[in-house]
């Protein structure tokens, strides 16, 4: 399957024919098999920058069912390797073809033989022009330093992400619905985020959206939005309840008890060593008991017969 590449910008005249054409013979020039296709609906000159003249079948043809085979639109340009399928703008009306159209087109473009398909797209935000942007994963946009460019490269990349978003669901869904009041809601230059939204409703989840609406400097039905979208990405789970307790009629006591532990005095370390040395006592043997009892006795009167003869003359 071929890799397509879109090449798009939101304004006009900033080189996207240029790129596709150079990026194209690139390609070519590393030996990759290469269709260059002008869908500039309505304005198609492509042609012109390979040296080709308008003299071949092109896409008005296809969109106006003259020829039925997009692989017949495939034209050589004389550079190896490299195609060519012409927009032909010849056609009035070329550049307002309708959905089903547009959706042939597209069937028959993943149907060609080639390495590299490059969609050389026209300017703008219209939606045949950010279909054909889509419908692959790559892509580029050309921008200019030039406030133009930069703004309505700013536009195109808006349109294109709320276009993707929008054709993934179906018709009648609620999605579908969000997105449409979405786009009528100004985004830039806001003053606020959806985090200071979710901030003050995860304090207080009964506030009113005219109150949040007021607080933010909005629309209450952008806040509402807001919020089913956040509800939608599973950002806002539920809803808590606050409570005051004290306008309820269960009382409830309250109550500071004070307890203080004393050790006991047998859990001491002094009675502890007490107890020892007691138990020591009572263990002695009969001898040192009788040796403990004369130590008391006699040798007090012993140093007192000492002391007498030596004082006495």
């Amino acid at each position: 399957m071929a890799v397509i590449i879109p090449i798009a910008g939101g304004k006009g005249g900033v080189g996207k024919s240029v790129l596709s054409t150079n990026l194209s013979v690139s390609l070519a020039a590393r030996c990759q098999n290469v269709i260059l296709c002008d869908f500039d609906f309505g304005g198609a000159n492509l042609h012109t920058m390979l040296g080709l003249k308008n003299n071949q079948n092109g896409l008005g043809h296809f969109i106006n069912k003259i020829e039925t085979d997009m692989s017949a639109l495939v034209q050589a340009t004389g550079i190896p390797n490299l195609h060519f399928i012409a927009g032909d703008c010849l056609f009035p009306g070329a550049a307002n073809i309708d959905f089903f159209t547009k959706q042939k087109i597209i069937r028959e473009l993943t149907k060609l033989q080639c390495d590299y398909l490059i969609l050389d797209l026209g300017a703008g935000s219209a939606h045949n022009i950010i279909d054909f942007f889509i419908m692959a994963n790559n892509g580029v946009v050309i921008i200019t330093p030039e406030i133009t460019s930069v703004l309505n490269s700013y536009s195109f990349l808006k349109s294109v992400i709320y276009r993707f978003c929008y054709r993934q669901y179906n018709p009648k869904s609620p999605a579908r619905q969000i997105l449409k009041n979405s786009i009528l809601q100004r985004l830039e230059g806001r003053e606020y985020s959806f985090e200071q939204i979710l901030s003050v409703i995860e304090k207080n989840s009964r506030i009113d959206t005219k109150e949040l609406a007021i607080r933010f400097g909005t629309t209450e039905a952008a806040i509402v939005e807001e919020m089913a979208a956040m509800e939608m990405k599973g950002v806002i789970c539920g809803y808590h309840t606050m409570i005051n307790w004290e306008k309820t009629s269960n009382e409830k006591v309250i109550a500071l008890i004070e307890v203080r532990v004393t050790k006991a005095q047998s859990d001491s370390t002094a009675a502890r060593i007490l107890a020892l040395t007691e138990t020591a006592s009572e263990r002695k043997t009969r001898s040192e008991t009788f040796i403990t009892r004369f130590a008391k006795v006699y040798t007090p009167l012993v140093c007192g017969i000492y002391f007498s003869i030596t004082v006495s003359p």
